[in-house]
């Protein structure tokens, strides 16, 4: 695995494609292939030497897609919808398998459990629900928020479900049961819930105000705390070694930080918009960008 390292100098943009506006984007667990969600529905790129090459387009969903979740074998994707539903995909066949429903309002977030067994999802109708992907049965429906929830992820190798609101809330529940473990709150709403890679027990969450926290999931003193200065922060996310994180927002650069010492290392001229979504390849070795200048943005990292 290549180390992300720190200097800005090392990544390099590689390739670009516009593709309207851009919501979210995931990585296959294999590194060969990067989904994207957005006005246009799901658009599916092969990434070849150094070019992205547009694979396929999901289309079913009626409206925009919110976000998006890849299964951990590789097989399937989940899907968000403003259309108030779910769908799940075969990446195989490039195939609509089964439409989810429940949520009375626009599904903003996905998440699977690390078995693939089961999906959870967000919506703005401040509900999160559980499905069984197997089945489609609806197994769970939570409202610990007053609000719309924006942010959604399994930790403790799925025994937490964690959820973040524009009440600006963090909601930590014991999956099985539904039942809220405990809660804290952030100056604005959330943008992002991830857990730390290589230890799940860590949770960092992001909120609107640029504040990022990096704390044990069940409660306790943070490991990190840092705020990003990017006028509105839209996006985070943490390199696959966990010593690096990604931030990007209104000032339409992506910041590096050092997760250690909260130190930023690196500053990217990135877009001509906002950035609003990040991902970093399961590598290391790219770091895909998606802006409010319609752009999807691919960055590597100079081998050492």
């Amino acid at each position: 695995m290549i180390d992300e390292g720190s200097s800005s100098d090392a990544w390099t943009l590689l390739a670009e494609a516009s593709r309207g506006w851009i919501s979210e984007l995931a990585w296959a667990p294999n590194g060969r292939a990067l989904a994207l969600a957005g006005a246009t529905g799901i658009a599916l790129y092969a990434i070849r030497g150094s070019e992205l090459h547009l694979r396929a387009v999901l289309e079913g969903h009626e409206g925009p897609v919110k976000g998006i979740a890849v299964s951990p074998d590789g097989a399937m994707l989940a899907s968000a919808g403003a259309d108030r539903s779910i769908r799940l995909w075969d990446l195989t066949r490039g195939a609509a398998m089964r439409q989810l429903g429940g949520h009375a309002g626009s599904v903003e977030r996905v998440a699977f459990t690390p078995d693939g067994a089961l999906l959870a999802s967000a919506g703005a109708d401040a509900s999160l629900r559980v499905h069984d992907v197997r089945s489609g049965a609806e197994l769970l429906s939570i409202g610990s928020h007053d609000d719309e929830v924006r942010a959604l992820c399994f930790c403790e190798d799925g025994r937490l479900l964690v959820s973040g609101g524009r009440d600006g809330r963090v909601c930590v529940h014991d999956r099985a049961a539904g039942r809220l473990l405990r809660e804290e709150t952030h100056e604005d709403w959330l943008r992002t819930l991830t857990p730390m890679p290589g230890d799940d027990r860590l949770l960092l969450s992001a909120s609107r105000d640029g504040e990022l926290r990096l704390r044990p999931c069940r409660g306790g003193l943070p490991l990190q705390s840092l705020v990003c200065e990017h006028g509105g922060l839209d996006c985070v996310a943490f390199a696959p070694n966990g010593r690096t994180l990604a931030t990007g927002g209104r000032d339409c650069q992506i910041g590096l930080w050092r997760v250690e010492d909260g130190a930023r290392v690196g500053v990217l001229a990135a877009h001509e918009r906002p950035v609003l979504t990040l991902a970093f390849s399961p590598d290391g070795r790219w770091l895909a960008s998606g802006g409010g200048d319609n752009r999807l943005r691919l960055w590597r990292r100079a081998a050492h």
